[in-house]
């Protein structure tokens, strides 16, 4: 059951390529001042533990590589259970016996671990590095329904959005190592997503760098109408410190204006390929 508000807070930052500890403090930090703040749920970016972009980077990936209740699988549980809140850590990478995800979290507010997700779809030289994940899942959240994740390109795909909400998810976390070469897809595509499956996106892209590698930030909270609730600061200069979008949303209220106006989008379509088509 939805609450009829919740105030979410969406974090940003650069995170520095070798430097495990020093991005995990930071992540640490940020989860503090966003409970500080009056959020109730956080969410981090994709792969702030290692960086994300170059050989080098992937090689980091590689060295930083843990079980999902490792050393910081557990400092972020701990933490997350002194903040009281419903945190999606971001993504890190995670090693299971011979084979590394890029895996994605959700903690309740006691710090218990409530969804895993590990990336289905790898974007270019992701699959080098990584295995893929084997599909999507959902949990049940207090306050805030049936959540799902996505995480970055997983939802691209029309596929994974309409999945989710068959799966009963009204609240989508999305953490990214969303690229500036790539902005439009994100300005298109992701509305769309929210609007078609009547589901709020809750995206938290890393900002900085330079040049069409760069990632533009721009972390959002998009309504179940497709509309955009909150959004951070974009593009260059890369932010010397992490960015905090906070917005207080009406969860339940706007669920339930969408399913008035636009429930035809995922409620009235037909199976398709299962019957002849007319001549």
């Amino acid at each position: 059951m939805q609450a009829e508000s919740v105030t979410v807070g969406l974090v940003q930052w650069l995170p520095l390529r070798g430097a495990q500890d020093e991005n995990l403090a930071t992540a640490l930090t940020a989860m503090r001042s966003a409970a500080d703040r009056g959020c109730e749920v956080a969410v981090l970016p994709e792969l702030w533990l290692c960086g994300y972009g170059t050989t080098r980077a992937v090689v980091e990936a590689v060295r930083s590589a843990e079980p999902i209740d490792g050393r910081v699988g557990s400092l972020i549980a701990e933490a997350v259970a002194d903040c009281g809140m419903v945190i999606c850590a971001g993504s890190f990478p995670e090693r299971h016996e011979a084979r590394i995800f890029d895996t994605s979290v959700v903690y309740d507010r006691s710090g218990a671990r409530v969804l895993t997700h590990r990336k289905v779809h790898l974007y270019g030289s992701e699959a080098e590095l990584f295995d893929p994940g084997e599909g999507f899942s959902t949990a049940d959240v207090e306050g805030l329904g049936t959540v799902g994740v996505c995480i970055c390109f997983d939802g691209d795909f029309p596929e994974s959005a309409r999945a989710l909400r068959q799966q009963g998810a009204r609240i989508v976390f999305h953490p990214c190592a969303y690229e500036a070469a790539t902005r439009r897809w994100w300005d298109l595509v992701y509305p769309a997503q929210a609007l078609c499956n009547g589901q709020w996106w809750l995206s938290s892209n890393q900002h900085g760098g330079e040049g069409p590698a760069s990632f533009f930030g721009g972390s959002r909270v998009l309504a179940p109408n497709g509309e955009v609730r909150a959004q951070g600061p974009d593009g260059p200069p890369t932010p010397d410190r992490p960015e905090l979008v906070i917005a207080t949303l009406a969860i339940a209220g706007e669920l339930a204006d969408a399913d008035a106006a636009s429930a035809v989008l995922f409620d009235a379509r037909r199976p398709t390929g299962d019957s002849p088509g007319h001549v």
